[in-house]
């Protein structure tokens, strides 16, 4: 969309081409964007193994009979894995594929699939807490 703008210190009107759609501008060297990168990298780096580990360890045979709480903790941490891998995926094509019709899909594609997962993982912490709730209030009735 083409949006004229008054220049204060001459007063001089110039056209502004401002379509973010097509125009993906990413500063590479901007401090609070550096940070970001720094940030996201260091959790997608010890998050990915660990949640990897952890679904592994809740996924253990013996556990899952004795302990019902670890189905959902291994749910959880399987889908905490598919939240990062798809928000890695997702910052990558962003920012560094050029931009396409394809690529813009895909990456609309990667962020419903990233809101899925940070409300799938809302509903488990509140199914979690909800299975607590009643081994704790009814204790001798939980088998």
């Amino acid at each position: 969309m083409n949006v004229s703008v008054l220049n204060e210190d001459n007063n001089a009107t110039f056209d502004v081409n401002r379509s973010y759609a097509v125009q993906r501008h990413y500063d590479h060297y901007d401090p609070v964007n550096l940070t970001v990168d720094v940030i996201v990298y260091v959790a997608l780096t010890l998050g990915i193994p660990g949640n990897i580990l952890s679904a592994i360890i809740w996924l253990r045979r013996h556990l899952n009979r004795e302990n019902p709480s670890a189905i959902y903790l291994a749910v959880l941490a399987i889908n905490d894995l598919v939240f990062l891998i798809v928000d890695g995926a997702a910052i990558l094509l962003f920012r560094y594929v050029p931009d396409s019709g394809h690529s813009h899909v895909l990456h609309r594609c990667l962020l419903y699939l990233n809101s899925c997962a940070g409300v799938f993982e809302t509903l488990l912490l509140l199914s979690f807490s909800i299975v607590r709730l009643i081994a704790i209030r009814c204790p001798l009735q939980v088998c």
